[in-house]
């Protein structure tokens, strides 16, 4: 992935990226790191299509990002946000909302990575919110948020 020259501005006029540039080569592990402000997020919804740039470009692969289907592009693209949220509801529709149509047995296979399955099981309401089920902390939050 290849940013070059990127210029990003907000509809009200607010410029959040001046002429970035970097790379990423493949198989890469980066953290974009920097102070409240410093365009990290605006780089993330970028990447995501949530936004396209008004300077420069982005490439992935060599190609340049708008020509991804931004549904394709959204599937392959795991996003951890500062502040999660669990949504009311089960477990389940939690996880599942990370990939919707996802089958029960992906569903349980997601749940087993980054949390006990049997911690979750144990718990005799498991239709209530996770929180009213057990103590969670911000990891446990989080780890729930990275099943997918």
């Amino acid at each position: 992935m290849e940013l070059r020259q990127v210029f990003f501005e907000y509809p009200n006029g607010t410029q959040a990226l001046k002429d970035v540039s970097f790379a990423i080569k493949p198989n890469e592990i980066t953290a974009l790191v920097g102070l409240s402000g410093a365009g990290k997020s605006t780089i993330i919804n970028l990447l995501d299509k949530f936004y396209e740039p008004t300077g420069g470009q982005i490439l992935l692969d060599g190609v340049d990002l708008a020509n991804y289907d931004t549904a394709f592009l959204r599937q392959h693209i795991g996003m951890v946000l500062q502040r999660n949220h669990i949504f009311k509801g089960t477990i389940f529709e939690n996880i599942e909302y990370g990939k919707m149509g996802s089958s029960r047995e992906e569903i349980v296979e997601a749940a087993k990575k980054p949390i006990s399955i049997s911690r979750l099981w144990s718990c005799q309401k498991v239709t209530i919110l996770m929180r009213n089920c057990f103590p969670v902390d911000s990891n446990s939050v989080l780890r729930l948020h990275v099943c997918f």
